[in-house]
């Protein structure tokens, strides 16, 4: 199974954290009651809400979103091994991967559960996140 739970696990605290921060403000926010203290709270939970949406917007926890996709979807007691998406075999494309490149029929794209505008793909060793209705690149995560 290797560090891959572990590092996952790192992964999700720190997203946890990220988001815990937001809601620990909105918890306290509702119990003050000084004018003052509110004030400040406000704007320190404004600014906990910016660093919830920049992270979540961010490549980091899309690739844990694959990740996590994949190590839930992995049959160790059959395999034995890790579950990342480096498990997934790296599809060979001819030409540079990038935004808005269409990807053939040939190229079997993973699905994410509950998020049908995104599936993931390896294409030259590189994880893509790509839109499984037009088969075309959204982003290259790694």
């Amino acid at each position: 199974m290797g560090d891959e739970p572990k590092r996952i696990q790192e992964e999700l605290r720190w997203l946890a954290g990220v988001l815990g921060e937001a809601r620990n403000l909105d918890v306290l926010l509702m119990k003050a009651k000084d004018s003052d203290l509110r004030a400040k709270l406000k704007d320190a939970r404004n600014e906990a809400y910016g660093d919830a949406v920049e992270a979540l917007e961010s490549a980091r926890a899309r690739a844990l979103i694959i990740d996590f996709n994949e190590w839930l979807q992995c049959d160790l007691d059959r395999t034995g091994g890790s579950a990342t998406s480096e498990d997934t075999p790296s599809v060979t494309f001819e030409g540079d991967v990038a935004v808005g490149t269409a990807l053939p029929d040939t190229v079997e794209i993973h699905t994410i559960p509950d998020q049908t505008d995104y599936g993931y793909v390896v294409v030259n060793k590189k994880r893509v996140l790509v839109n499984p209705k037009t088969r075309t690149v959204i982003e290259v995560i790694k």
